[in-house]
């Protein structure tokens, strides 16, 4: 990505890409605020950690309005994402455009999930 953006920038725009949120000792829920503060520039955040900053992020929290990538596509790409969009910008943060990084529907921290009975023991 870094080299594409200075190829497509013709140099203008030079990145150092800081891994595992290293700039916010690894605290992804305070990209945002690193952002709008100055510290990061750039990011490719995940809405769940950006929506206690941007509570309109929690949308995609609610995953059984979304049964599939198509839908998902019609919230982002129409008038909810451009109000979402806003709401960032609002914020003072100039979205660029939507990633996907799958789906979390269910898990713990100390075992994989197999089955319902699992969630009783």
């Amino acid at each position: 990505m870094v080299e594409l953006v200075r190829e497509r920038s013709d140099g203008r725009i030079n990145m150092k890409i800081y891994s595992n949120s290293q700039l916010v000792s690894g605290d992804q829920t305070k990209e945002f605020s690193a952002m709008r503060s100055g510290l990061i520039d750039m990011a490719v955040g995940s809405t769940i950690n950006w929506s206690p900053q941007v509570p309109e992020l929690n949308l995609f929290s609610l995953p059984f309005l979304m049964p599939d990538y198509e839908a998902i596509d019609a919230i982002t790409q129409g008038e909810a994402g451009e109000t979402i969009f806003a709401a960032i910008k609002k914020r003072g943060v100039t979205p660029l455009a939507w990633g996907e990084n799958g789906f979390r529907e269910l898990s713990n921290s100390k075992r994989k999930i197999t089955s319902l009975k699992m969630l009783k023991a």
